[in-house]
């Protein structure tokens, strides 16, 4: 018997590109970040968390945007 639950996906059910996760975290820190330098080729990545599941199953859907989200993990980790 699995021990584990199924994997379920948690997100907004939105196409965000990691890379402007990163753009929105380094802005928040008051950082620069250089694509070319380290993402050759970043457009062409496209990925995002189907989370139908998670709502059907359990009811939960995402109840902040990517951005505050980001926010709000920015001030817990200047916290800790």
């Amino acid at each position: 018997e699995n021990k584990y639950p199924e994997t379920l996906n948690v997100g907004s059910g939105y196409s965000t590109r990691v890379l402007d996760i990163v753009y929105e975290a380094a802005r928040m820190f008051g950082m620069e970040f250089e694509e070319e330098r380290y993402v050759p080729n970043s457009n062409k990545v496209d990925f995002w968390a189907n989370a139908e599941e998670m709502l059907r199953d359990y009811g939960w859907q995402a109840k902040v945007s990517i951005r505050e989200g980001i926010r709000e993990m920015i001030l817990e980790v200047k916290n800790v």
